[in-house]
């Protein structure tokens, strides 16, 4: 059998080495899908956050294409007709969610109104470029970027941020990078740009350190190890007042609705294949909302504004919470018993995964994923690890013991193995030996049929007595039979159940005596020794065959006991030892000392009558 030492070592093991594949594989981006989903839900469970009310959305929507008789692109004189409107009605940022890289007949217009305003910020765009070229006799491909921006005269009329969005493996758009180093320095996001204008801030006071912060005045913008920022969605579709394009330009909208407003500028109609799934994309209700790319921008601005960032741990905190968490549900699995077990990781799950929602409300981002994924596989490893070893051992503690102790007393050890000791201990126990008398010239007279069942019956009854008062069939030897009390589960009063058994073998004998003589059988008696003390108890043998049994001079007294009754005449002989245990809780007559062999000192002599 196992030392549970040693199973404690192998589990320890196998939940370091899950904790530690799991941070592998958290540290590796692996889990990065799992993560932003369980992003994706927290959003979703803390609901829908107020928004900027100075923000509103100009979209160019498919009333604005009805209204004005418009086709796409959009005209840019009617971009230059909304600025003018703007300007009037005292707009004091204006950002055009729109690429103008190819020449249009209304570019001097725009120019000249965005010029005229003075705070317009326009969109460009990186994009991927692919060269293909022959080196060494294969073709290959050389990827680069390519910085997309407005043709000449709209560039030079206003200042000019990139648009693009960082989508995740699954196509949402969860974050943003409000810098990126392009030409051999560092440019500026659409988003940033406007919200650097609106609040008259120069560009040039900007404090970057890349992968760590971006400062902004007296804020301090949270970056990834990207150079991304995470952004705080507002909610789904809708969050930002909205009005269609047409509207501005032929002023179907209240006096002074856009004064000191920042206006964002850009489509909303399905055809402009400008929208993203977000984490508000999928509602509490199943409908998809997905956001358009100015409703997006609208969001990011919205936290520039506010200063109401998602703010990550930092990436080593994560890991000691992926680490200490699969410490602790290793420890938490092996110490306890599988429901307790099961019912603590359960409720740290719950506790976690709470945490989570909780923090997320007060902008903190902690990993989900990893941490539940790390708990999860760390128990079902070692469970699966302690049903395999457990019910080895247990097959084992069956095997060994149920021919020797009652069910109950073999549930209670398989359900706390701890109490065996079969490597061999000292113990105080008490050791019963009985035997038939005559036995052997019976034998010579009876046929063998007729001897084994009339001892297997005798013998089946002497066990079960055995066996009810939580005794411990060591062995027969021939006739008799051995039991131990007090193994191998610990019990104070051994002493006295042995002797109760003792007094209940004989109240059985008599019961078989009545019927053999009525069969016309012969008629068994026996004798029976007790004694109590020290002795070793474990696994004794080969290691082909095995018996867990005692030994000691204890052990010996108990069987020497058994056939002193013959000179007193008695049936049941207890030592003096066994006596001085219970005395008062038995009835018993004084025998004297008699001298055993082995021993120096005569050893004081009881007969057992009966039990108080």
């Amino acid at each position: 059998m196992h030392s549970r030492k040693r199973l404690f070592r192998i589990g320890l093991a196998i939940g370091t080495g899950v904790t530690l594949a799991m941070l592998a594989l958290f540290a590796n981006g692996a889990l990065d899908f799992l993560e932003n989903r369980s992003l994706d839900l927290r959003f979703l469970l803390r609901g829908e956050i107020g928004s900027d009310p100075r923000i509103v959305i100009v979209s160019i929507d498919e009333a604005s294409f009805a209204e004005l008789r418009r086709r796409w692109p959009w005209p840019r004189t009617d971009l230059a007709r909304c600025i003018d409107r703007l300007a009037r009605e005292g707009a004091r940022t204006i950002g055009i969610d729109l690429i103008m890289s190819e020449p249009d007949p209304g570019d001097e217009d725009l120019a000249r109104s965005a010029r005229a305003f003075g705070n317009a910020v326009f969109g460009m765009k990186f994009e991927e470029t692919v060269r293909r070229m022959l080196w060494n006799g294969k073709e290959v491909e050389l990827r680069d970027e390519a910085l997309t921006e407005p043709i000449e005269p709209i560039r030079e009329s206003g200042d000019a941020g990139y648009l693009n969005l960082p989508q995740d493996s699954d196509g949402f758009v969860r974050r943003f990078a409000p810098v990126r180093p392009c030409q051999d320095q560092v440019c500026a996001s659409f988003d940033l740009k406007i919200a650097l204008r609106f609040q008259g801030i120069p560009l040039g006071d900007l404090t970057y350190v890349p992968f760590g912060s971006l400062g902004i005045g007296n804020r301090s913008i949270p970056l990834n190890h990207d150079d991304t920022v995470w952004i705080n969605f507002t909610g789904p579709a809708g969050k930002f007042e909205r009005v269609s394009f047409y509207q501005v330009v032929e002023g179907f909208h209240r006096p002074g609705f856009f004064e000191g407003k920042l206006v964002l500028i850009g489509p909303t109609f399905l055809d402009s294949k400008d929208f993203f799934p977000t984490p508000f994309t999928e509602t509490k209700k199943g409908r998809k909302y997905p956001l358009f790319g100015v409703e997006i921008h609208a969001n990011i601005i919205n936290g520039l504004l506010t200063g109401n960032f998602i703010r990550p741990l930092h990436p080593l905190v994560q890991r000691l919470i992926v680490l200490l968490g699969g410490m602790l549900v290793t420890l938490l699995s092996l110490r306890l018993s599988p429901l307790r077990g099961a019912l603590s990781i359960s409720l740290l799950l719950i506790v976690y995964g709470i945490g989570c929602v909780w923090l997320f409300v007060e902008n903190l981002l902690v990993p989900a994923a990893a941490p539940v994924l790390t708990f999860a596989g760390v128990y079902f490893a070692l469970s699966v690890f302690r049903y395999f070893t457990e019910e080895r051992e247990k097959r084992q503690i069956r095997a060994m013991f149920q021919k020797y102790v009652s069910p109950a007393v073999v549930n209670k050890l398989i359900q706390d193995p701890g109490q065996l000791r079969l490597g061999g201990e000292k113990r105080v126990l008490t050791v019963l030996f009985s035997d038939i008398r005559g036995f052997t010239s019976l034998s010579e007279r009876m046929p063998p049929e007729e001897i084994l069942k009339l001892l297997n019956q005798y013998l089946t009854a002497m066990t079960a007595v055995v066996l009810r008062n939580g005794g411990m069939l060591d062995k027969y030897v021939g006739d008799a039979v051995m039991a131990v009390f007090g193994a191998p589960l610990e019990v104070e009063n051994h002493a006295l159940l042995a002797c109760r058994t003792a007094v209940e073998m004989m109240e059985e004998l008599q019961g078989l005596q009545s019927e053999w003589t009525e069969a016309g059988k012969p008629v068994l008696d026996i004798g029976i020794g007790i004694n109590t003390g020290e002795m070793v108890i474990g696994n004794v043998g080969s290691p082909s065959r095995m018996d867990y049994t005692v030994i000691g001079d204890h052990v010996n007294l108990a069987s020497r006991l058994e056939g002193t009754n013959k000179e007193f005449g008695t049936h049941i002989i207890i030592s003096g030892s066994t006596h001085e245990i219970v005395k008062g809780r038995v009835a018993v007559r004084d025998l004297g000392e008699i001298r055993v062999k082995g021993k120096e000192t005569p050893v004081p002599v009881y007969e057992l009558l009966g039990i108080s």
